[in-house]
């Protein structure tokens, strides 16, 4: 058990100095950027990244940047993952039919280079179905806008509010018929 937790721990640390690469790196180019779930909650709801396991970086860009963000994390080691979501970037009519189907493009990648790769999730909605939880723009304003921060390392993260937080995390386990039930105890806390 032992050795199972010290392995857990150490992969959550590596999923969070990515986190905290990415977000200076979305910094240095002026991409603001709210980080959804993932080991920044564990980090709000239990004071420690390692305490909730994560399994990739999701982060909320508006959807006129997502271009932006394409090329930094290509160029940066990153591709998109699953493939099919490549057709994003095809043409203005792919474009546009993905935007209609997809809340979201993936990428695999890794910012150290380590060679174990890092999902990051980029999502210009939260969900598939707009109208399921409309596009919080004000989050993404500045330091003053609605949005709530959080720093690890000298680094702060910008955050849903917290009552918009709490729906996004209850229509997302429900959207996912609950399939990690632990979703349902960060709920709780």
């Amino acid at each position: 058990f032992k050795r199972a937790r010290d392995t857990e721990r150490i992969r959550a640390l590596a999923l969070m100095g990515e986190t905290v690469r990415l977000a200076k790196l979305l910094e240095q180019h002026g991409i603001p950027a709210v980080f959804l779930k993932g080991p920044l909650l564990a980090l709000q709801l239990y004071g420690d990244v390692s305490l909730r396991e994560a399994g990739d970086i999701d982060i909320l860009v508006h959807e006129h940047r997502l271009d932006d963000v394409h090329r930094l994390l290509t160029r940066n080691g990153f591709h998109v993952q699953p493939r099919r979501h490549d057709s994003f970037f095809s043409s203005k009519s792919a474009r546009k039919s993905h935007v209609k189907r997809v809340h979201h493009i993936g990428y695999s990648g890794s910012l150290t280079g380590s060679g174990k790769k890092t999902r990051v999730e980029c999502h210009y909605r939260l969900f598939n179905n707009p109208a399921l939880f409309p596009f919080p723009a004000d989050c993404l304003e500045a330091h003053t806008g609605g949005s709530r921060w959080v720093e690890y390392g000298g680094t702060g993260f910008r955050l849903l509010p917290e009552t918009d937080d709490i729906l996004y995390l209850l229509a997302h386990g429900a959207v996912h018929q609950w399939y990690h039930l632990k979703w349902l105890l960060d709920i709780s806390r």
